[in-house]
């Protein structure tokens, strides 16, 4: 699963990645090979103990770890190419994931990329009863991720030209979502979308 998301998020030689709620940092330490000793990874988490943990795993000068909440992200506006976040929104209330999507957007670059991936309601009865059973694990934020529909958060946040896939079939959905480039006023006040 993370091989494959690793490849929707589209990575290239010397790209900046951060990963959100990184945890153990599997996923980043997969990132880092693929941006190369050219780009840069950072996971950040707040637990200090998956961070210790996911310190153990930096042995790659392009992989870097810090504990920190994802609400209030330590990195200057527009200073990654893209952004992971794994299984990590639906366990927030809905104020923080906006402040989450918010601040995300905020350190991507325009025309940046963020790919999500989390829970959903699955199709067909059998899926969606197994579904029921596993969300009995989950917290009450879950079931307002499901309502609010994770599309309309990344609208209200700004985001756009979403595209969703599935990485593992029908079970696990990936939803990458681009940060806009910035729109100018042409000479007759008009608006033009930057290209880069």
């Amino acid at each position: 699963m993370r091989r494959d998301m690793v490849e929707q998020a589209g990575l290239s030689p010397g790209e900046r990645v951060l990963d959100v709620g990184c945890g153990t940092g599997t996923l980043a330490v997969l990132m880092a090979q693929k941006v190369g000793t050219s780009g840069e990874i950072v996971g950040i988490d707040l637990s200090p103990r998956m961070i210790e943990r996911a310190r153990r795993k930096a042995l790659l000068p392009q992989l870097k770890f810090y504990q920190q909440s994802i609400e209030a992200i330590n990195f200057p506006d527009g200073y990654f190419d893209a952004v992971t976040a794994t299984y990590v929104l639906h366990e927030m209330p809905r104020a923080a994931r906006c402040n989450t999507l918010r601040e995300i957007r905020r350190v991507l670059k325009p025309g940046g990329r963020l790919l999500v991936v989390d829970i959903y309601r699955p199709g067909g009865k059998f899926r969606y009863a197994v579904f029921r059973l596993l969300m009995l694990l989950e917290n009450p934020t879950a079931w307002d991720f499901l309502d609010h529909g994770l599309l309309n958060e990344l609208g209200e946040a700004g985001f756009e030209n979403f595209r969703q896939s599935f990485i593992v079939d029908d079970l696990v959905p990936a939803t990458l979502a681009v940060n806009p480039l910035p729109v100018q006023k042409a000479g007759d006040g008009t608006d033009v979308q930057q290209h880069d």
